[in-house]
């Protein structure tokens, strides 16, 4: 212990003396370690972090598995009561339903996310409230109207106001009454959103709007079904058992809220599904599938900095032991053993790693905020955005995390030096001589630098390529000229008849606006993440399991197409005549519709329909008109059979209205607003915006990808560089007297100039081909982040030739010094 701390003090003596050493090797580490530490942290809440609640492990969700493992989730909230006593593997059951509905508390009036819970909901989790209480059996029991505010909503809205206990709100249109707040780092049972407000699900009649189609007499609630595994009971065992325990249930109960059809039996009214667990240990979480991808990439690309890093300050610590080699020969003379070297070295190191991890997280404590602050709010399956409310930060994982990559980065970068230095020979070292072999070391660490950024730069090129294929890809629709407006009369409490009427009044005012050239509404917006499928076929076809929710559909008003500057190929357009109050039901399909279902002939007046008795496709729709294919849901979804509906009458709910301006689409957005406030002063738009803007939302994921990936090519270029130069630079002076005898004996400065450049060359020559063949292992892992981009596209192995461009222009001033070099003082200094 004694000579560890006497080998501190030295340690830090050593540092101190050389200042712009130590800050240039801290630094380098502190923004590799940051920069892993930040993509890490974010990892960690996504991927990594179990539910904060007691036995997360024990979690299960009863999800439902369709056809082409299609899955879903929202089932019949009498089945939490049947899953809970008929599946022994469960010691109880947890419900949570969710709807938005309008929210006023007196002053003001916004769309909130209500979570209707069973009653054993926070009991069963273990959760606590931070204010107040939390619902219990009796809230349950009661139908009381009590509602526990999330901590963001109530810090948000009611500004962590205390006195809130007891308060009256509206939700809905009925009143509540505020009982308490709960936990701040308690999102529920999902990762990265958490619902406004909590109320018992006995209210759930109060809250949700029952379709048309329902038994107005079942109870319409359908919500995520959650469970506790008994201990010892495998996820996977309960999971085989679960469907034939409540398959029949689960149909008798589909049946009672859904009546079957006149001539279908209740048999066909659950169709080719089954009914399974999963574990939810680590919670609910869309963004995971999304982009876990895409973290595991990020995660990549940090670490291959910290790679570099690492390397780098190898090198920079090779040079600096050159210079202390006749230390070592002198403590080997005196009788230091290898291992004693080699630990005073290791300390030297560790030293260094932990003033640049220290950087480090004072460098992340600095930017976790920006980076909380950067991330987008989701849309969730209903296109409703969503606060981000993820808990990013710090915590004992991440530290941890951190601790490891800084001790990593001191053996990474200490290990060679170390090892050398153990093996100084005291009669070369006393001679004077510098065998070429020691700058193997110093070689093989430039080498690693230019495949790591070979390897990065290929990534980064990729990536950036990706993203502007797609920003200018042709989408079908006009993204440059239509503004969007997301409005849902529900807010103010409009019935049906009250919501169409505003809606043809909003689009017949709306269309006759100075600059606007045509306008429509939509049910559904386009890059927004979700839609409306169906399982179609043609008429008379038997539908197979594979042909489970082929289409999409979206019901619009006429003048959709000439808004959104969609083609009409054939037939004719939607006019406001098509009512469909009988069937055939006229509607518009786009071409990857007719190619499915009718390849080779004209579509116009065939009949296609959903599936009917044994399977076989009605004929309640005919085509009066084919339109040009345009994506739907996002950029990377392939263009899906799509089926357009006329609306004439307007809509009973919420809906998109599209305004094309003659010239920019946000000068239009002011006169909109103020003819919705003609028509009700008090009902705001839920979002205004651009078609451009919403494009470009649906490609975040893509842009971070690029803007990180081409910042992480620009770091690991300038340190590939500065590698580079001082590779060189050491080159030079190690070789000093070697120059000095080739000038002396007529060698002309242009052989001296060759060998040095021909001696780098082989060196970036032979990282690149390393570089290479490790970006053909990984090739097709990172294939799956691109769109429509080869992985070996040649504009993205060319971009390896920045790399040369640097490496000539860090080479030129240690080969021009070496061309000045005066053989007479070369060989008096030798």
């Amino acid at each position: 212990m004694i000579e560890f701390v006497r080998d501190l003090r030295f340690g830090l003596r050593l540092l101190a003396k050389s200042p712009v050493f130590t800050a240039t090797a801290a630094l380098l580490l502190a923004v590799s370690i940051s920069a892993t530490t930040l993509i890490f942290s974010v990892v960690d809440a996504l991927l990594l972090r179990p539910l904060p609640v007691p036995h997360p492990e024990n979690l299960v969700r009863l999800i439902e598995v369709h056809p082409n493992d299609f899955v879903t989730w929202d089932l019949p909230y009498h089945l939490c009561s049947a899953l809970a006593s008929r599946d022994s593997s469960l010691s109880e059951a947890i419900c949570q339903g969710e709807t938005d509905v309008a929210f006023r508390d007196g002053t003001s009036t916004e769309r909130v996310r209500v979570h209707m819970v069973s009653p054993n909901f926070f009991s069963s989790l273990g959760v606590h409230a931070s204010l107040g209480r939390v619902l219990t059996t009796v809230d349950e029991g009661s139908a009381a109207m009590n509602a526990v505010l999330s901590y963001d909503f109530w810090r948000r809205r009611f500004r962590s106001d205390p006195s809130i206990l007891g308060r009256s709100i509206v939700l809905g249109g009925h009143p509540f009454t505020v009982v308490g707040v709960s936990s701040e780092e308690f999102n529920g049972l999902t990762v990265e959103t958490s619902p406004d407000i909590r109320v018992p699900a006995a209210v759930d009649r109060s809250l949700v709007k029952p379709y048309a189609e329902m038994n107005p007499t079942a109870r319409p609630l359908f919500a995520q079904i959650f469970g506790r595994l008994r201990n010892g009971v495998p996820v996977e065992r309960a999971s085989v058992e679960v469907d034939s325990l409540l398959h029949a249930a689960y149909q008798d109960i589909q049946d009672q809220i859904f009546p079957p059809a006149k001539g279908m039996t209740p048999a066909t009214s659950v169709i080719h599904s089954r009914l399974q667990l999963e574990s939810v240990a680590n919670g609910v979480s869309p963004l995971r599938a999304q982009f876990a991808r895409g973290l595991e990439v990020m995660m990549a690309g940090v670490a291959l900095l910290l790679l570099m890093a690492c390397t780098n300050v190898a090198g920079l610590l090779l040079a600096r032991s050159a210079g202390r080699a006749q230390e070592m020969s002198i403590r080997v003379a005196l009788g230091a053993r290898p291992a004693r070297i080699v630990r005073q070295l290791l300390t030297e190191g560790l030293l260094l790693a932990l003033l640049g991890g220290a950087a480090g997280m004072l460098l992340t404590l600095l930017c976790l905020p920006l980076l909380i602050h950067g991330l987008p709010p989701i849309r969730d399956r209903g296109a409703v955005l969503q606060p981000l409310a993820v808990h990013i930060g710090l915590n004992v994982p991440v530290l941890g995390f951190a601790t490891v990559i800084t001790l990593l980065a001191a053996v990474l970068f200490t290990l060679s030096p170390a090892l050398r230095g153990a093996r100084a020979s005291v009669a070369n070292t006393l001679k004077g001589d510098r065998a070429t072999t020691r700058r193997l070391p110093r070689n093989l660490t430039v080498m690693a630098q230019v495949a790591v950024c070979t390897l990065i730069l290929i990534g980064a090129a990729l990536l950036v390529q990706t993203l502007e294929h797609m920003r200018s890809m042709n989408a079908g629709f006009d993204r440059d000229r239509v503004a969007t407006f997301t409005i849902d009369p529900s807010l103010r409490g409009y019935q049906p008849q009250q919501s169409r009427a505003l809606s043809r009044a909003l689009l017949e005012k709306a269309g006759v606006l100075p600059g606007v050239v045509a306008s429509a509404i939509a049910s559904r917006a386009l890059m927004r993440g979700t839609g409306v499928k169906a399982t179609l076929g043609a008429a008379g076809a038997r539908i197979r399991a594979t042909d489970f929710l082929n289409s999409s559909l979206n019901d619009v008003t006429p003048g959709y197409f000439a808004t959104m500057g969609i083609r009409l190929l054939a037939g004719r357009d939607f006019n406001w005549f098509d009512r469909n109050l009988a069937k055939p039901h006229k509607v518009i399909v786009n071409q990857t519709f007719t190619r499915r279902f009718y390849p080779g002939r004209n579509p116009i007046g065939e009949r296609f329909g959903f599936p009917g008795p044994g399977g076989i496709a009605t004929g309640d729709d005919e085509i009066i008109g084919v339109v040009s294919d345009a994506k739907y849901r996002s950029l990377r979804e392939p263009i899906p059979p799509t089926v357009y509906s006329p609306v004439v009458d307007g809509f009973e709910s919420g809906f998109i209205l599209y305004v094309r301006a003659r010239q920019r689409p946000a000068a239009i957005i002011g006169p909109v607003r103020e003819v919705l406030r003609s028509l009700d002063p008090e009902l705001p738009f839920i979002e205004v915006g651009t078609l451009r803007e919403e494009v470009e939302a649906s490609l975040w994921q893509e842009r971070v990808l690029a803007v990180l990936s081409a910042i992480f090519g620009g770091i690991a270029t300038l340190l590939a560089s500065i590698g580079l130069y001082g590779a060189l630079d050491y080159a030079v002076k190690s070789r000093t007297r070697e120059i000095g005898v080739r000038m002396a004996l007529g060698a002309q400065p242009a052989r001296i100039v060759g060998m040095l450049s021909g001696e780098m060359l082989i060196l970036i020559a032979s990282g690149v081909a390393v570089g290479l063949c490790a970006y053909a292992a990984a090739a097709a892992w990172i294939r799956h982040v691109l769109y429509d981009v080869r992985s070996w596209e040649p504009l993205a192995v060319v971009s390896v030739l920045l790399l040369v461009v640097v490496a000539a222009m860090a080479a030129t001033p240690a080969t021009y010094r070496a061309v000045r070099t005066d053989p007479a003082s070369a060989l008096r200094l030798e």
